[in-house]
């Protein structure tokens, strides 16, 4: 390593290089800061969709992401990662216009709509996960490439809580067509702006992100390193290539104990913290919450991980892996356990551990598992790992599902009604503690067994 490479800054680093870093700083904020998710699982609702209908879109979601994921990865290792990035945000596009096309309340249509919102969301998620990352990672200097790394997502740790943060106040504020004509009022506008109009707004909104998201994504420049590589396939090559890198990183994964511990860790945290994030906006109304304050809550709990961003870098240069995950593992039990029992109005702080969670569990994840990742595999092996995160969320999905569904039926609950609807998903919380013990004891489990096949 040269001296230099510590110091390694974007500021000194060479153009291609700051602009390949920058714009997936911000490819990542406009992917992920979307104005709709404070309201996420009540937009469903209020479309007029039931719990298990959004249980079942979810899953589909989660299907498709499983099934292209891989392939996806490997496609970017091959053609190049830009193209798939591009690709990415185009699907974006698509996703949302569906949505703003679908009536409010249309009846079977709605739920076909959101079906096919769900695919092209998958199918999006599934081309631009791994490639990004990928595209970025070999952009840096091969010399305190592991470091650079930690600071690029450090600095993505800083500026996407900001994204989150506009996004989710503006987003609840919007939604809430009673409250935003208040405010226009204030404003001196007098102008009455019904619901169905107001539901909608967050999804307009999150169009000009993909929009802009897209033009990032065009002025993204393939690494060196990987475009060298690149030729031209017939399209049966192509998908042999991918096939065989497929297989390569799927052994590679299999045969190294690390990478493959790495990734069902992320399996089992991240599953149990994006069902929260899932249902969010429906234990806000639990709490007594009005939609308008989602938004003040979400930038409440970013600036928590904002300002803690510099110590999680901290964590990976001077903590072992496993103090680091051990601690991701309080964090997400403390946050569980408190949805368990919700405090009217003030119950929100109690899950503000889970918020740090997943911001952990991320940013260590890719270190780890980027440092030991060979450059022509990485888009693939990234995208097992996303993979395994897509396919634990879309399994944790379905098991809610079928519980809230068990407990409606056991209870005599009628789904349709609101109230009622509250107690069952108020009951399902109850169990959220318990399940994620149990996956923390097999996720041990199979750790200690990877590790002694390893060693034998």
């Amino acid at each position: 390593m040269q001296p230099h490479a510590c110091a390694w800054s974007l500021y000194s680093a060479p153009p291609t290089v700051h602009e390949n870093v920058w714009r997936f700083i911000l490819f990542r904020v406009l992917f992920n800061c979307r104005f709709y998710y404070p309201v996420y699982a009540i937009l469903f609702m209020d479309f007029g969709l039931s719990v298990r209908e959004f249980a079942i879109l979810n899953a589909a979601w989660a299907v498709t992401i499983v099934v292209l994921e891989v392939p996806s990865g490997a496609v970017a290792d091959i053609v190049g990662r830009r193209a798939l990035v591009i690709l990415s945000a185009i699907l974006m596009c698509l996703e949302l216009l569906v949505l703003l096309w679908t009536p409010v309340g249309g009846g079977a249509v709605v739920f076909w709509a959101f079906l096919l919102n769900r695919i092209l969301g998958g199918m999006s998620e599934a081309a631009s996960s791994g490639a990004d990352e990928a595209l970025a990672y070999d952009s840096l200097p091969k010399d305190g490439r592991d470091e650079a790394w930690a600071r690029v997502q450090s600095r993505l740790l800083r500026v996407q809580p900001l994204g989150f943060m506009i996004t989710g106040l503006l987003g609840a504020l919007v939604y809430d067509g009673e409250q935003l004509g208040k405010l226009l009022g204030m404003a001196g506008i007098n102008l009455k702006i019904p619901q169905e109009v107001a539901m909608k707004l967050p999804l307009v909104l999150t169009l000009g992100l993909a929009l802009a998201a897209a033009v990032v994504a065009v002025g993204m420049k393939e690494s060196q390193g990987t475009k060298n590589t690149r030729h031209a396939l017939s399209f049966r090559a192509t998908c042999g290539d991918a096939f065989r890198r497929m297989l390569e990183a799927g052994i590679w994964i299999w045969r190294s104990a690390w990478p493959m511990i790495l990734i069902l860790t992320g399996l089992v945290f991240d599953s149990m913290v994006r069902l929260y994030y899932t249902v969010a906006a429906s234990y806000y109304r639990l709490l007594e919450i009005p939609e308008a304050y989602f938004g003040v809550i979400g930038v409440a709990s970013l600036g928590v991980a904002f300002s803690t961003s510099w110590i999680v870098e901290r964590m990976v240069k001077v903590n072992r892996p496993r103090v680091n995950f051990a601690i991701v593992a309080l964090l997400t039990l403390a946050g569980v356990t408190s949805l368990a029992f919700p405090i009217p109005y003030w119950g929100f702080v109690f899950v503000l551990p889970l918020v740090l969670a997943i911001r952990m569990a991320h940013f260590f994840i890719s270190s780890y598992l980027n440092s030991v990742t060979d450059s022509k595999n990485r888009a693939t092996v990234l995208s097992f790992r996303g993979l395994a995160l897509n396919a634990g969320y879309g399994l944790v999905t379905l098991l809610y599902g079928l519980q809230s569904w068990w407990i409606a039926r056991r209870g005599g609950f009628d789904t349709t009604k609101s109230t009622e609807n509250a107690e069952v998903f108020a009951e399902s919380l109850t169990w959220w503690p318990g399940y994620f013990l149990v996956t923390l004891v097999l996720l041990g489990i199979a750790a200690f067994c990877l590790q002694r096949r390893k060693q034998s």
